[in-house]
């Protein structure tokens, strides 16, 4: 959006996906290892450590896309399972 290659409602439709399949995500995670489906968090996840943390995954992920984007397109979708995979 950003770059004026995708209008608002894709970008909207984009982040409900997004937000939806974290959700299902998390409770499968929590289905396969036998806990309860839904719960709340008891342990604050905040700090330096984590923003920073945050930040280098981020900075590296846009720089793997944008990198495939400029110099080979078709590597992208494979550039980026590599690094998310790699990450953690």
């Amino acid at each position: 959006m950003a770059g004026g290659e995708l209008d608002g409602r894709i970008v909207l439709a984009y982040v409900a996906v997004q937000i939806v399949g974290s959700c299902a995500g998390a409770v499968l995670a929590h289905f396969m290892f036998g806990l309860d489906l839904f719960q709340l968090g008891t342990k604050p996840r905040t700090g330096i450590g984590q923003w920073a943390g945050e930040f280098i995954a981020t900075f590296g992920l846009i720089a793997t896309i944008l990198g495939c984007v400029r110099f080979k397109p078709a590597a992208t979708a494979a550039a980026v399972g590599l690094y998310i995979t790699s990450a953690y």
